[in-house]
């Protein structure tokens, strides 16, 4: 299936059903055979990925005794570490390696790391947490399309179903991504402010607010533009946690 008419088909997808039929439609014309966790367990190919993704797709691995020869990762503070005895390397270790192994990507943005693969015309497959392997990212969404079916249904109007529907989207199908605004599905339906819809929330007078992972302050900003639109006096409690000692720092 070439990129347009996925995209196009996309566009339309407007239930869960449809959906399912684009993957399995998708999955009929893509030139890599789909192979499961069990298949790649003895063939030789390459990991993409050494994040916190890819280290738990390695610990499902594990009893497997699936390996790849070796791992790549584009972060260099990575190089020369390993996930589960296997050392993790430059990328260009990969794109030298003239036997053209297959790739299997463990990460939850993917978008970068296809682009890349498609420009060196390497065959790839995907991971999930749990160590399945398949043709596209966000696989185990389809594999439980029935419990995501019950959801679809349990949300009471239409723009919510909209929202998990193209969310979906965006996590199956990461190459119509865009660097100014994201995947255009999820663009599509995001909705600012992020969590302080004042259609959906209410502000008291003496609010105590409580932010666990502050990063950069972005969301205490967010809270208190929100609750002077919403007319309350200054009369608030802010309190910040930051575990990661990178962010804190």
């Amino acid at each position: 299936m070439k990129k347009a008419e996925l995209f196009r088909r996309l566009l339309r997808t407007k239930a869960p059903d449809h959906l399912w039929k684009v993957v399995e439609d998708y999955s009929l014309s893509c030139p890599v055979k789909p192979l499961g966790v069990m298949d790649i367990r003895n063939r030789d190919f390459v990991l993409y990925g050494a994040g916190a993704f890819a280290r738990d797709v390695m610990a499902s691995w594990k009893a497997l005794r699936v390996n790849p020869r070796y791992c790549v990762d584009a972060d260099n503070r990575k190089w020369g570490t390993s996930i589960e005895t296997i050392l993790v390397q430059n990328p260009q270790v990969l794109w030298n390696d003239r036997s053209q192994p297959l790739v299997v990507v463990a990460a939850m943005s993917v978008h970068d790391i296809e682009r890349h693969l498609d420009n060196k015309g390497l065959n790839y497959l995907f991971a999930e947490r749990d160590g399945d392997v398949a043709l596209i990212p966000g696989n185990w969404i389809y594999r439980n399309r029935e419990k995501f079916n019950q959801l679809y249904e349990c949300l009471s109007d239409d723009f919510s179903r909209h929202v998990l529907l193209n969310v979906a989207i965006s996590r199956m199908f990461q190459g119509f991504n865009f660097s100014m605004m994201g995947n255009i599905f999820s663009s599509g339906v995001t909705t600012l402010p992020q969590y302080f819809d004042l259609g959906l929330v209410s502000f008291e007078e003496h609010e105590v607010f409580v932010d666990c992972g502050v990063f950069d302050a972005d969301t205490i900003v967010s809270f208190v533009k929100c609750y002077h639109a919403a007319k309350c006096s200054e009369n608030y409690e802010i309190y910040v946690y930051e575990a990661d000692y990178e962010n804190y720092l």
